[in-house]
């Protein structure tokens, strides 16, 4: 017979429930087995914590990185497509329209005024030239 506990509810037995000792026993019963299954326990442990030790390393390059990456540009220019090409417009560094751009270089608010004042456009869409005084006219 089976050893466990039946539970009973208001309507009567509801289900069986084995003891500690038998919800355990899925093991087999013989040495060799046992042995076949440790090793590969340990192999699997052993795996799982070299992974870990990679996946750790990794996250503390990610924020070494992080820590010496150079703060973003104040302000950016933008280039044309060719390789010689003249700046087509001027953003401020955080311009969510520069950041989709390859074709752009950080460079300080002098150059970006003098780059304004050569006729260089400035974006629509963050305003370089709001944000260094210089008004429509």
């Amino acid at each position: 017979m089976e050893r466990g506990l039946l539970l009973c509810g208001a309507a009567g037995p509801s289900f069986f429930v084995p003891t500690l000792e038998r919800m355990h026993d899925d093991l087999p019963p013989d040495l060799p087995r046992l042995e076949a299954i440790e090793t590969y326990l340990v192999l699997s442990l052993e795996r799982v914590r070299a992974k870990k030790k990679a996946v750790l390393l990794r996250e503390e390059e990610r924020q070494r990185g992080e820590r010496a990456r150079p703060p973003a540009p104040d302000w950016l220019i933008e280039y044309g497509l060719n390789r010689d090409a003249m700046p087509v417009a001027v953003h401020l560094g955080d311009c969510h329209i520069a950041a989709k751009s390859s074709r752009v270089k950080g460079v300080d608010s002098d150059t970006v005024r003098r780059a304004i004042a050569g006729g260089v456009e400035a974006c629509i869409h963050c305003r370089p030239d709001a944000e260094l005084g210089y008004l429509e006219g």
